[in-house]
């Protein structure tokens, strides 16, 4: 009869630890929202979060999210018609959030002077918060074609 107590307490135990796991992984993205929300206070209405790689994957869905939390964005790419399409979706999802495009290929620029006048001049009238830096460059051979130095 103590055996069979033992195990039902750590059957209920083990259920009992996954009911908290699961109500914890719930309300996660709440808590994190709220962290996020209690920034952008600290940022203020009207400022800016620029994304760099904001056409595809990663660096678009910051820029939804961070939309979504009220923030302005900069969508930055290389490709306009792809900055035109991920401008008009996030438009249409966020009416509120202000807009601006920057098309710069960052694997092509290697002056720092180009770099300067074109990105960052259109960027000088805005007050920029955030940066998501996620712009992918591949500028080297295949990894196992590397030289060690």
């Amino acid at each position: 009869m103590e055996t069979l107590t033992v195990v039902a307490f750590l059957v209920g135990a083990f259920y009992l630890v996954h009911f908290l796991k699961a109500i914890v992984n719930a309300l996660w993205p709440f808590i994190l929202k709220k962290d996020l929300q209690l920034e952008f206070e600290r940022f203020g209405k009207g400022s800016w979060a620029v994304v760099t790689g904001a056409t595809d994957g990663l660096g678009k869905e910051f820029a939804f999210q961070l939309a979504e939390l009220g923030f302005n964005i900069v969508l930055t790419g290389r490709d306009d018609r792809k900055l035109f399409r991920t401008t008009t979706e996030l438009k249409s999802r966020f009416p509120y959030a202000q807009t601006r495009t920057v098309n710069f290929d960052f694997a092509k620029s290697r002056d720092p002077r180009e770099y300067r006048s074109v990105f960052m001049g259109q960027l000088s009238s805005i007050d920029v918060s955030i940066l998501v830096n996620n712009v992918g460059i591949i500028t080297c051979p295949l990894f196992h074609e590397t030289p060690l130095d």
